[in-house]
């Protein structure tokens, strides 16, 4: 074998060790919450969402009343608000009430990745344990891929929307 073949297999070898020790402190949760904020906090959040579809924004509203009710509080529809971000369902883009249907339908689902494990690794939902949350794709019409929205569910009936994938949330009510 040559010195350069040689050189390149040690330096491949090298990175390969890298990546799998970063596998590991992912694993081990060492990235996690660096730079996040604390739950509640809203720094420079965006408060509406953009579809990227050239549909209007809708707009994600902050519910002062519940806020001095503290978390878990029943709203008269019957949810139960855990977060402090909320979007009325009727708000949402008709793709994500298409989405909602086929989660009270236990499916069939668009995308494979749709019904899995959602981890939560934004840290942005309230702290369950893992497979608590779950989660599904919200189709956005022209886009030839899954695209950013999302539908989230928890394993007590909650349903949270990020049309960002993942880099902000709110809850929906009145489902």
């Amino acid at each position: 074998m040559s010195r350069v073949n040689r050189r390149f297999e040690s330096l491949l070898m090298a990175l390969f060790g890298l990546i799998f020790l970063a596998g590991l402190a992912w694993q081990a949760g060492v990235f996690e919450g660096a730079g996040e904020p604390e739950f509640g906090q809203r720094s420079e959040q965006v408060d509406q969402f953009d579809d990227n579809d050239n549909t209007s924004d809708r707009a994600i509203t902050f519910d002062s009343d519940l806020s001095d009710q503290g978390p878990s509080e029943s709203r008269s529809d019957g949810t139960v608000v855990v977060y402090d971000w909320v979007v009325d369902v009727g708000e949402l883009p008709d793709e994500a009430i298409d989405t909602l249907v086929l989660i009270d339908e236990n499916g069939p689902y668009p995308f494979s990745q749709d019904d899995s494990d959602f981890q939560n690794r934004e840290g942005l939902l309230p702290d369950q344990q893992r497979g608590y949350y779950r989660e599904y794709t919200v189709i956005t019409p022209d886009l030839d891929h899954r695209g950013a929205r999302r539908i989230v569910s928890g394993a007590d009936g909650e349903l949270f929307y990020t049309s960002d994938h993942y880099d902000s949330f709110a809850q929906i009510v009145g489902w």
